[in-house]
């Protein structure tokens, strides 16, 4: 089997965005589609439908969907240009108003210096201590043990 065919095997077309999303195995959030140069999905299909050989560039993803494998949405660009399109698109998406479930963004997160929703928060820790009940035991009487062997 030629590898286009294992490839267009592996991927469904989403009409509502374009993409081709990608169904068969992954890592990290991307395709994964073992062939002559590598192992990316993505690089793949960028490659053989535009026929050129990447070496020093990147794949960045236009439409923001790591497994889309649909080559017009995808571009050639050098790690560094990549990385500041990545940076730009976390930042729009740190400074929305409201978190992905609704709520205000009213928290000020001191480890990022964005602003937080106080609601979600709430609920991950609440989760986290039902699923962890000895937790702050186990971490006060560690600290105890090494305090009284000093």
């Amino acid at each position: 089997m030629k590898e286009i065919d294992r490839f267009t095997s592996k991927y469904i077309v989403n009409s509502e965005t374009g993409c081709w999303q990608w169904t068969a195995s992954s890592w990290s959030g991307y395709g994964r589609f073992k062939y002559k140069r590598g192992d990316k999905a993505h690089r793949f299909s960028y490659e053989h439908y535009n026929n050129v050989l990447l070496d020093s560039l990147t794949i960045d993803h236009l439409c923001n969907n790591t497994m889309c494998v649909n080559p017009e949405h995808l571009e050639a660009v050098t790690k560094g240009e990549n990385s500041r399109r990545r940076n730009l698109n976390e930042y729009t998406y740190t400074k929305n108003e409201y978190c992905k479930k609704g709520h205000k963004r009213e928290y000020l997160n001191k480890k990022t210096g964005q602003l937080d929703c106080k609601v979600c928060k709430a609920e991950a820790l609440k989760k986290f201590r039902e699923s962890n009940p000895n937790y702050q035991k186990e971490y006060y009487n560690n600290k105890i043990k090494t305090i009284d062997k000093q």
